[in-house]
């Protein structure tokens, strides 16, 4: 079984949200669905997918959460309130975070530590940029992140990591380049490997996020250590999301 997880962004209110789940419904239907489906869509769309989620076995998460627990954080959105809403994930990490919003290692490990206590379960995003993995110092920065954001963890935590080669994810079509088998299988086994040792044995599934769709997935989830997808543009079409889904 894969673990395949997709991340709306910044797009889908409630109407496309439900239009979608009718479409991928009637695409799935009566077809024997082996992998773990997890959507994560925008705020205002999480009472909408988790009515149908609840009702057809899809798990829904959240994008992104506070690290406070409280406080004067116009806009935020903690941990607690999260949980109340009946999702069971949250997306902590990504790259557009990291970016755009300048979050660093230390604040990620922060919202990590948040999720686990409020009861869910983080799906922490780590991986390099193109100019890191060129001067070869992939390794180095993902074991950074790594470290940082485990750090003060308990070893029984439930989590899952998500490896995104910045360099890898496509502008939102879906369609950009994909690391090769080589690259994919090295990081992911250094990964496992790191942090099996950080939490004394015991490593989590691991998902490949670096412009997965319908095309490659039998392929990419046919490689060693990959446990599932973090998918972005590929998820937002029905068709195209439940040919990954099936593969």
């Amino acid at each position: 079984m894969k673990i395949v997880a997709a991340n709306w962004k910044m797009n889908k209110g409630v109407k496309e949200t439900d239009e979608f789940f009718k479409e991928y419904g009637a695409l799935v239907k009566g077809k024997k669905i082996t992998n773990k489906v997890i959507i994560c869509p925008s705020f205002t769309s999480i009472a909408a997918a988790l009515e149908w989620g609840k009702k057809n076995g899809v798990s829904i998460g959240a994008q992104n959460v506070h690290n406070a627990a409280s406080g004067t954080f116009t806009g935020e959105i903690n941990a607690a309130m999260l949980k109340e809403t009946g999702i069971a994930y949250v997306i902590v990490g990504h790259s557009d975070r990291r970016a755009m919003n300048g979050e660093t290692d230390e604040l990620v490990g922060e919202k990590v530590r948040a999720v686990v206590a409020a009861g869910m379960i983080p799906i922490l995003c780590c991986g390099e940029n193109l100019s890191e993995r060129q001067k070869n110092k992939s390794e180095e920065v993902v074991k950074k992140q790594l470290l940082a954001c485990l750090s003060g963890l308990d070893k029984s935590a439930k989590l899952i990591i998500a490896y995104e080669p910045i360099w890898a994810i496509s502008k939102g079509d879906g369609v950009g380049p994909v690391a090769t088998d080589e690259m994919i299988s090295q990081m992911h086994q250094m990964i496992k490997e790191f942090v099996a040792d950080v939490f004394v044995g015991v490593a989590p599934p691991l998902l490949y996020g670096g412009s997965v769709n319908e095309k490659n997935a039998k392929e990419v989830g046919s490689i060693e250590g990959v446990d599932g997808f973090l998918v972005g543009g590929a998820a937002l079409c029905p068709k195209r999301f439940s040919g990954i889904v099936l593969s």
